[in-house]
């Protein structure tokens, strides 16, 4: 079966300055690939171009077989969703019409109807925990529930790829673990997920591959043992790192030196 997610050669510059330099990429059905990497490395910028939001000054992407060069806008919508860290908080939009907004790709779908819109919005809603407030005003949520909330607007459009950048930010630990669980569960149903995230540990026990990045290139690429390595990461982040064995988890523990 093909990759969900096929890149080669993708470059952005915006002026003098290259944040993405030549990355080739791919992710498969099923998979949970996590991008890390110190701030300022192109996370967001390879994860905006792999979802069709930026254009690439060079390369090529695709994303379910269908070539981001020339996809529409709404077609797009259709294969992929996205959660993006620039939500905006000033809608004057409640938490429940914020998730149906993830329904609007289908509406021109013959097969869709306002009750199954309905369905997979409130269903959408009680994996995030996010019904209880549905009547809630989206500016008036915390940082952690308006996250929540725009996830379960990327669940209820329903594609068969998910890109997330940095979905634990703002949530407290007991949220962080539902929300990761939540995203591993989407990769295990099948779909294709890559997400940015910060938390080297979320990604060690939750990520079938991992891509760290810096300076807008590849620096390492595979499950979390090969990537999350003492030398690697300390090299990488410009900090004392000490990886040993999870005594939880069948995975690598990254701690600070």
């Amino acid at each position: 079966m093909p990759d969900a997610i096929t890149a080669a050669g993708l470059t952005y510059r915006v002026k003098d300055a290259v944040l993405v330099s030549d990355v080739d990429f791919r992710a498969g059905w099923g998979e949970l690939v996590v991008i890390i990497g110190p701030n300022g490395a192109g996370k967001s910028t390879l994860l905006s171009l792999l979802a069709g939001d930026l254009h690439p000054s060079a390369g090529t992407a695709s994303v379910d077989g269908l070539s981001l060069g020339g996809a529409a806008t709404a077609e797009l919508a259709t294969v992929r969703a996205v959660l993006s860290q620039r939500t905006p908080i000033d809608v004057p939009f409640t938490a429940a019409e914020v998730v149906e907004m993830g329904r609007f790709p289908h509406r021109r779908n013959a097969a869709n109807s306002s009750e199954l819109d309905a369905t997979v919005v409130g269903a959408a809603m009680d994996r995030t925990d996010t019904r209880r407030f549905s009547g809630r005003i989206f500016s008036t949520l915390s940082g952690g529930e308006r996250t929540r909330v725009s996830l379960a607007r990327v669940l209820a459009q329903d594609t068969p790829v998910i890109y997330l950048d940095e979905p634990t930010t703002a949530l407290d630990v007991a949220h962080q673990e539902r929300m990761m669980r939540q995203i591993a569960a989407l990769a295990a149903e099948g779909r294709c997920v890559v997400t940015v995230l910060h938390d080297l540990n979320a990604a060690a026990v939750y990520a079938d591959r991992i891509v760290l990045m810096s300076e807008g290139s590849v620096v390492a690429e595979g499950s979390p043992r090969d990537v999350l390595r003492t030398e690697t990461l300390s090299e990488t982040y410009g900090h004392p790192m000490k990886v040993i064995d999870h005594p939880l988890h069948d995975c690598p523990l990254v701690l600070p030196g």
